[in-house]
């Protein structure tokens, strides 16, 4: 006898999988035997800008970037072809042309897929029927874990990666209320807020921090949605976690990349610019004084051109961890340049203190370096200016150490020199003669004059020189 009440119950379990794909904020498409696309959900329209329109019965091999050569896409269609998982990471393009990064597993279901095929050109109820076992197919095996519960909160399904995620058995979950929102967040206002959108909205998503069954926090982007029945009651509760524990590994690893000099690994130009900032901040705050050292290495470029890169290289990273160990922990050494490092010495009581940290370093690059089989040799230029006596913002504290560092070049090199507003004078006086004898010349206002000049004893001429 055909089981009515089975039906009907699966038929409803399938539904909940269906709305559960369909509101997940991950991509899900899917293909027939022949690899030409039938399903996608509301997310891969979002996500590649194109209609559903536009894609169903096209290959997926219309999003391909060219990033990902020949040989990767016939190592997954092997795959694939023996009936077997495929897992990876896609490049793709979206609509707009702007590259797309996905991770992604491919499951091959031979019943389905032949399934699939055959129900193609049948009645919309079989169509029907089609969809939603292929909905309850994403559910098993899509890598967001599915919690999905009655109007009372209680769990009717999990799919296999909430199992896998936190840890528990479907024993120790089913029939038992959900942690649907089960977070480490214990403000009351957080919860009342989260409800009260959830209630009103149907949806609520949102950043949480959740507990495995052994105690690990997780990271979680969950999304709550409500399926209501004709009635508009509520009827069932559907929970996607989305573990972002790799995302927040990434952002972590390009965050370090953006902001660190990959040869030394110091804080880069980008890193200081932040830095200094709030650096500058506190230390009016609390009164402090600061020091800016800007340091110039002299010879390096010789070195590099003559050797090569690698032996300039060599010679950086040795010279970055010789700085660093004169420095305070407090301290912050940044490469900025290819021969150029900054040091801000925070805080600093007296200038003798700053100059003895000059002279330190200093006394260190000067100390033989060898890389490879060479021994090398250099010298340093440093220029010191102090927060808030030489400059009152980042700008000008660091364009006043800069002043300071080319004096310390033109006096001789191999020293440190301080900041003082008569170098501000006469850097300006010098640049704006600079500019003069520029405009001078593009006018036409210089003449040269050629003066005659006789021998006393013979009374002829010897020689001339010349008069601008």
């Amino acid at each position: 006898m055909f089981n009515y009440r089975r039906m009907r119950k699966n038929t409803r379990e399938l539904l909940a999988f269906r709305y559960a794909i369909e509101n997940s904020d991950n991509i899900v498409l899917m293909t027939d035997k022949n690899r030409e696309i039938e399903y996608v959900n509301e997310a891969f329209e979002q996500h590649t800008g194109y209609k559903k329109e536009e894609v169903i019965g096209k290959k997926p091999g219309m999003f391909k970037s060219g990033l990902k050569g020949d040989e990767f896409y016939q190592n997954m269609n092997e795959i694939l072809d023996r009936g077997e998982k495929w897992q990876g990471e896609f490049i793709n393009k979206s609509k707009d042309g702007s590259l797309l990064y996905e991770k992604a597993p491919i499951i091959v279901d031979d019943e389905l897929v032949q399934y699939l095929a055959i129900k193609l050109d049948i009645t919309d109820y079989i169509k029907q029927q089609q969809r939603l076992k292929q909905s309850a197919a994403v559910y098993e095996m899509i890598g967001d874990g599915i919690i999905i519960t009655d109007k009372d909160n209680k769990i009717l399904s999990v799919n296999p990666a909430f199992i896998q995620m936190f840890g528990y058995s479907k024993e120790e979950l089913f029939g038992h209320e959900s942690i649907i929102i089960s977070t480490l967040k214990k403000d009351s206002v957080f919860y009342r807020k989260m409800w009260n959108q959830l209630l009103t909205k149907d949806r609520w998503s949102g950043k949480v921090h959740t507990k495995t069954k052994n105690g690990k926090v997780l990271p979680i982007w969950l999304t709550v949605s409500i399926v209501r029945d004709k009635n508009d009651e509520i009827q069932n509760f559907i929970a996607i976690y989305t573990n972002l524990e790799e995302i927040i590994e990434m952002e972590e690893k390009a965050d370090y990349l953006a902001y660190h000099d990959s040869l030394t690994q110091l804080p880069n130009r980008a890193h200081f610019e932040r830095q200094i900032v709030d650096i500058l901040e506190l230390a009016k705050m609390s009164r402090e004084k600061v020091a800016i050292l800007f340091i110039d290495l002299d010879r390096f470029k010789v070195i590099n051109d003559t050797l090569g890169h690698y032996v300039g290289d060599g010679m950086l990273i040795e010279l970055s961890e010789r700085i660093k160990k004169v420095l305070g922990k407090n301290d912050l050494l940044a490469h900025i340049g290819g021969d150029e490092f900054v040091v801000i010495l925070n805080p600093v009581k007296e200038k003798k203190d700053a100059g003895t940290t000059a002279s330190q370093i200093l006394s260190v690059i000067r100390e033989p370096i060898r890389v490879q089989d060479y021994h090398l040799n250099t010298i340093a230029s440093i220029g010191v200016a102090f927060y808030p006596n030489d400059g009152d913002d980042k700008n000008e504290i660091v364009k006043h150490a800069d002043f300071a560092m080319y004096y310390a070049k033109d006096k001789g090199k191999d020293r440190y020199e301080f900041y003082t507003e008569q170098l501000s004078i006469d850097i300006q006086m010098r640049l704006d003669l600079e500019q003069e004898l520029k405009n001078a010349l593009e006018k036409k206002e210089l003449y040269v004059h050629y003066q005659p000049q006789y021998d006393l004893k013979s009374g002829k001429v010897s020689g001339a020189e010349a008069l601008v």
